[in-house]
């Protein structure tokens, strides 16, 4: 290990290439604060201030750090290690409750043409100054309720699909260009469909963009718990200043104003403050803003007037999708045929979908099996019972048949004319996914068959599935009709 005298220099040479490779205001928000603890050849260890910058920088900044101490290191590839530290976070949280200076200001808004105002304009931007202190008030501080970002919650890291396209999209667009097109942006969704994900990954796209960007992000539990306290403090205006002195203002779980009369009527005034000068505005709801209960008729007029994009659950194909890149960060080896069992089976949300995922994972670890059909059926037993659909035999009869122009008889007869023999291999591909019939019951149940007829016809149509577009789609529509039923 390096002498610890030499430490401090080691880290500042480093630290030269490190800004160079992710920009001066990402270093100064996330690694200006870090102390060297350690540098050798196989650890770099690091202190810093709080959990989020240590998940932050190690998810984000890893690489960029690693090679540029291992570029001063004499070519070595060490180790990261990120400490948290009491003092810095001491001093992180003095600063944030002292600071006045404001922070820089999010892109601006296009101009009526279309194009960003110039910024070699100075009268334009001394108008923009001028309007921004009128609109603001001195004191704002403009802190930032960024510390309880996930790191995970990044927008590479969304899975896109038919079922939250335009939600996604939406996002893309205000992160690009807050405060012009959809303002306010309204996510709308069931529990577990991603709402969380898309707010809290606008929030990270907008501060990697611009790292002293005025947002905040909150939870209506937040935003009501701090107005409560404001009132009872007797620190109101230093409120309104913090949550009013922003140019982005994410809100999640927007139905929370449900029944709270004070609380609405300050998140109106906030709201309008916000949106009539041109700052961007997105929350979400679980449930359409019509539906919402409790909450007044000029909010929701207001939640209304912007962008409304809801969030459906996830498509069977992307829910493999899904399922592929929750196994991305596990070392095991598991078959497509169980990463479609899995995605087939749990189709209520994403979190469901994910916990399925972690349990397969683990139950084959204490298991110390191999991941296989039969030991994925075992592991999520208990998810699929909260799907709480049992499908059978004659309901997947049923809804073949109302598709296809075959009869009961021709089903459960041995005839081998083509139409028949699709529909039946269908049938038996569908008991395998959808039901826990063994395959003798499948193979009786359909025409008296042999468990290797069985896995022949299941065998065919899986193949089918992956060479013909429409009969991955007849497939997975007869799965989406059947767990609707």
């Amino acid at each position: 290990m390096v002498k610890s005298e030499a430490t401090e220099t080691l880290w500042a040479e480093a630290a030269v290439s490190i800004r160079r490779a992710v920009g001066e205001q990402s270093f100064n928000l996330w690694l200006s604060q870090a102390i060297p603890i350690q540098l050798s050849p196989e650890i770099v260890e690091l202190g810093v201030p709080s959990l989020y910058v240590q998940e932050f920088v190690s998810a984000r900044m890893r690489d960029q750090v690693v090679a540029a101490c291992g570029a001063v290191l004499g070519g070595a590839r060490p180790e990261l290690k990120l400490t948290i530290n009491g003092h810095l976070f001491r001093k992180m949280r003095e600063a944030a409750a002292t600071s006045e200076g404001e922070a820089a200001p999010l892109p601006r808004p296009a101009t009526a043409s279309g194009a960003a105002a110039p910024p070699d304009d100075p009268a334009r931007a001394a108008a923009e100054a001028a309007a921004g202190a009128r609109r603001r008030p001195k004191d704002a501080g403009y802190a930032r309720q960024v510390f309880n970002l996930s790191p995970k919650y990044t927008l590479d890291r969304f899975v896109v699909g038919r079922a939250n396209r335009l939600a996604h999209d939406a996002v893309l667009r205000i992160a690009d260009q807050p405060g012009t097109m959809y303002n306010p942006l309204f996510i709308h969704g069931g529990s577990g469909l991603g709402k969380t994900h898309l707010l809290q990954g606008l929030a990270h796209e907008v501060l990697s963009r611009n790292p002293s960007g005025r947002l905040l992000y909150v939870t209506c539990e937040y935003f009501t718990n701090q107005y409560v306290a404001a009132l009872q403090s007797g620190e109101i205006n230093r409120f309104r200043a913090r949550f009013r002195g922003v140019d982005l203002l994410v809100v999640d779980d927007i139905q929370g104003l449900g029944n709270k009369a004070a609380t609405q009527e300050e998140f109106l005034q906030t709201f309008n403050e916000l949106t009539d000068a041109g700052r961007q505005v997105v929350m979400a709801s679980d449930a359409h803003p019509r539906q919402l209960a409790r909450i007044r008729e000029d909010l929701i007029g207001r939640f209304l007037s912007g962008m409304l994009a809801q969030v459906q659950p996830p498509d069977v194909e992307t829910r493999v999708e899904i399922v592929k890149r929750r196994l991305a960060g596990y070392d095991v080896e598991i078959p497509a045929e169980v990463v479609r069992f899995v995605a087939e089976r749990v189709t209520r949300s994403v979190r469901e979908l994910e916990g399925a995922v972690v349990r397969l994972v683990a139950y084959s670890s204490l298991a110390k099996e191999p991941v296989t059909l039969s030991l994925a059926r075992q592991a999520i037993a208990d998810f699929l019972s909260i799907e709480g659909r049992y499908i059978t035999l004659s309901d997947i009869e049923n809804r073949v048949i109302s598709h296809l122009n075959v009869t009961h008889g021709q089903l459960h007869s041995r005839l081998r004319r083509r139409d028949v023999a699709y529909a039946r291999q269908v049938c038996v591909t569908l008991g395998r996914m959808l039901t826990d019939a063994s395959l003798n019951e499948i193979g009786r149940y359909f025409g008296g068959k042999d468990h290797s007829t069985v896995l022949f016809a299941e065998r065919k149509i899986k193949g089918l599935m992956q060479s013909d577009p429409d009969v991955r789609q007849f497939v997975d529509l007869l799965t989406e009709e059947l767990r609707r039923r």
